[in-house]
């Protein structure tokens, strides 16, 4: 069983950092949103660059997890701010997995059913 060992680790710190950034998150959510009710009605590639620097800002927190505003250090060994037992990490890890891999092939099932010949 030590095979489980890596997988679990990666789990355990992958879902301690997800649910560590999903405030952050949400702040930059309504800040992306909140900056484009301040400039008004724009085309859509403002809308869209906005949304999409929210998007990869969000996406990277949980990668920048161990560089904290709270704690002021920029260290990856930062204690954190909820600790999820293994057995609760190694769950949701998987059921993202599965969560992910079916809208994954939910997205190719559309992209294929969109270019088929009428």
């Amino acid at each position: 069983m030590n095979f489980l060992l890596p997988l679990q680790e990666i789990a355990r710190i992958a879902s301690e950092r997800t649910l560590n950034s999903l405030l952050e998150g949400f702040g930059i959510a309504i800040f992306a949103w909140g900056l484009l009710q301040m400039i008004g009605r724009r085309n859509s590639g403002t809308r869209f660059a906005v949304w999409m620097a929210a998007l990869a800002g969000i996406v990277a927190l949980p990668f920048l997890g161990g560089a904290s505003l709270r704690t002021g250090s920029a260290s990856f060994g930062a204690s954190s701010a909820l600790v999820v037992p293994a057995s609760w990490a190694t769950t949701l890890f998987l059921l993202w997995a599965l969560i992910a891999g079916v809208l994954l092939a939910d997205s190719a099932e559309h992209v294929a059913h969109s270019q088929a010949p009428a």
